[in-house]
């Protein structure tokens, strides 16, 4: 029973924890003008999901493995862990936090596109469901094409957490981005450009 109740308490924990730390990392970033600062607190947050995960998952089964009521308890680690796919799918979009300094060779291929094809609504569920219509464009298919030669970059919107799933996103200022966005370009193998009304 003692094992139940700190089971319990633990998901709390981890669902409030989790919640509280998107929601700071996000709240920095909308108020950061600064890409380096922006991206400090992105890292920051994907390190501070990975570490909750473990202990969460870690207290998790040791409880489950103490407890007489195995079943029972692996049953709610189950339901939980589907309540927090279900609920948080959009904390299953990609995490980055690089800035062009980051890329650190020229083996990678650049996508340029508008902003407006990005598609934040897309998952991995959607992306393994066979019954997809394949005239429609998604960045995710075209990008998974390119990955198989080449680590590819798109530049990411300046105020966002995660990135629609697709290229790494890098980080670059608003006031400086010709320059960053040149540098980059300069240094591609492969520039790739998705061409819209923007």
């Amino acid at each position: 029973m003692f094992e139940n109740i700190i089971l319990y308490l633990s998901m709390l924990a981890y669902g409030l924890f989790f919640k509280f730390s998107k929601a700071h990392a996000e709240s920095k970033i909308l108020a950061s003008n600064d890409a380096d600062e922006a991206c400090f607190y992105r890292q920051k947050f994907m390190k501070q999901r990975i570490i909750i995960s473990i202990i969460f998952y870690a207290i998790a089964v040791t409880l489950i493995c103490m407890s007489e009521n195995y079943g029972m308890n692996t049953g709610l680690l189950a339901m939980l862990t589907g309540w927090n796919i279900k609920n948080n799918e959009s904390s299953a979009r990609p995490l980055s936090g690089k800035r062009p300094k980051d890329i650190q060779n020229s083996n990678y291929i650049l996508y340029l596109r508008g902003f407006s094809t990005d598609a934040y609504s897309v998952t991995y569920n959607d992306l393994s469901k066979k019954s997809r219509l394949f005239f429609k464009f998604s960045e995710a298919d075209f990008i998974s094409l390119l990955n198989k030669y080449m680590p590819v970059y798109a530049i990411g919107m300046t105020k966002e957490l995660e990135a629609p799933i697709g290229a790494e996103r890098i980080y670059i200022n608003d006031k400086t981005w010709r320059d960053e966005v040149f540098y980059l370009m300069e240094r591609a193998k492969l520039i790739v450009i998705c061409l819209n009304d923007s």
